[in-house]
Order: C-alpha cells, then sequence, then structure tokens
C-alpha cells in the first residue's frame, strides 16, 4: 500500500532528527531554506552522510560494503521511482547518480592516500554527483570533508585509514587512538584544505546561490567546522551566533 504524502514527510523528518543533531548547521539550513528546497536539501545531504558513515564510522568491513551496497540498490532504485528510503521517497524529484555509492565501495580497496591532496581527492569524488550544478558540488563536498575531518578527530578506524601516510609519519600517529598526535594531525589536513575549499565557495557568484539557501548554509557551516579544527579550536554548535551567521551568508538571497 503506497504511503500518503505527510507519512513520507513524517518519516524523513523522524529518520533526518539524527543528523541534524550531529550537524548544527542543518537546523540553520533548514530554517533559511528557499521555498521548495528542504525536502530536496534533506535527501542529497542525508543520503551523503549515511554514506559517508558507511565509510568512515562504521568498523565492521562487512557491514560497511552490505550498507554501501543497499545505498547503491537504492539509489538505482530511486532514479526508476521506486525508492524506500524515506528522504528519498520524499524528494522524488532530486538526481542523484549512483556514482555516490560507487565511489565509496571502491573506496574500500583504495590504497592509503600519500598526501592531504590525496585524500581530499578521495572525498571529492565520493560526494560527486554528476546531476549537480557547481554550487552543489562545492558545498556537498566541503560537507564531506568536514564530515571526514570530525570521523577522524573522533578516533574511528575507518576515516583513520584514509589519513595521508605524510601526515601519520610527521605526528607520528600509527593508529587511530585519540590524543594530541591526531588532534596536530587534524589539525594539519584542515589547513591543508581549508584555502581551497573556501577559494571554491568564493569564486561561485552569490547570484547562483538563488534558490538554495539551504545549501549556502550548509556550505558555510563546513567551512566554519574546517577553519575551527584548522584552528584548534570548539567546533561551532547551534546557538545564537551560528544561526546569526546563517542568515548574513543568505541575506538578499530568495
Amino acid at each position: 500500500m503506497a504511503m500518503d504524502s505527510e507519512t513520507i514527510e513524517r518519516d524523513a523528518e523522524s529518520f533526518f532528527a539524527k543528523w541534524a543533531e550531529a550537524w548544527p548547521a542543518a537546523r540553520g539550513a533548514q530554517l533559511f531554506a528557499s521555498e521548495g528546497e528542504w525536502p530536496l536539501l534533506r535527501a542529497r545531504v542525508g543520503t551523503l552522510f549515511e554514506i559517508a558513515e558507511a565509510c568512515w564510522v562504521l568498523r565492521d568491513p562487512t557491514v560497511r560494503m552490505h550498507k554501501l551496497s543497499w545505498w547503491l540498490d537504492e539509489l538505482r532504485l530511486h532514479a526508476e521511482g521506486r525508492a524506500r528510503h524515506p528522504l528519498l521517497q520524499a524528494a522524488p524529484g532530486l538526481k542523484l547518480s549512483t556514482r555516490l555509492a560507487e565511489h565509496a565501495l571502491h573506496s574500500l580497496d583504495d590504497a592509503t592516500p600519500a598526501s592531504p591532496s590525496q585524500t581530499l581527492t578521495r572525498i571529492q569524488r565520493l560526494a560527486e554527483n554528476t546531476h549537480d550544478a557547481p554550487i552543489a558540488v562545492a558545498a556537498t563536498q566541503a560537507s564531506a570533508a568536514a564530515m571526514f575531518l570530525l570521523a577522524l578527530r573522533d578516533g574511528q578506524p575507518s576515516a583513520f585509514a584514509h589519513a595521508p601516510l605524510d601526515l601519520r609519519a610527521r605526528h607520528a600517529v600509527a593508529s587511530a587512538a585519540t590524543g594530541i598526535a591526531l588532534d596536530a594531525l587534524v589539525a594539519t589536513l584542515a589547513l591543508a584544505w581549508r584555502d581551497e575549499l573556501r577559494a571554491r565557495y568564493r569564486s561561485l557568484p552569490r547570484a547562483e546561490w538563488q534558490g538554495q539557501r539551504g545549501l549556502r548554509v550548509l556550505n558555510h557551516g563546513a567551512l566554519g567546522v574546517i577553519d575551527a579544527l584548522a584552528a584548534g579550536r570548539a567546533v561551532p554548535g547551534a546557538n545564537w551566533r551560528s544561526t546569526l551567521a546563517a542568515w548574513w551568508s543568505v541575506a538578499g538571497l530568495r
């Protein structure tokens, strides 16, 4: 029996609640989203976070592969209008490429990156969606980079497997065990990526974000996380300052 739209929307919002709690910018994105944008944006970023979680947080390799394979099937079904996941059921008009899951599956067999640029390239491929406009590509990749850095900072072994060899050697970090050395590695990696991701954001004309206020808030939030980690500061939380910063980033956009 087909579910009604209210049930689908309620299930989608309920599922996304865990990511909204873990990712403070998500609530700002929902608050300031352009008209009609939120269901599509929620599905886009929720799918990305689910795939990224499988890559960098899940520890069991068998579970990781099964989850990524499930998402690959789900993206194929979504393209055919037969999505099973509530996030995608609530966003039938969103175009998502199967490459999101395909790159993730391939990355399981990739050799350890040698440098920060190789790690970032791997993350950017993971967030690649062939249907996206440049602003969506930039925002999605910045969010994925921020999520990776947070997983690495938390000592997730699956994330550490993608930490570049040169920084492991420089900071004498042999495992994902948390500590000062790992924090220094994360800060160095964030610093290596910050300027490139900022420059990409600034190169996109402000007018291109019309109708995509929520996406811009998410991008702004991801860059804020990366900047904080690069400087060794606490990651920004959800408060009046973050809400004001989100508003300022989209002021004047429809």
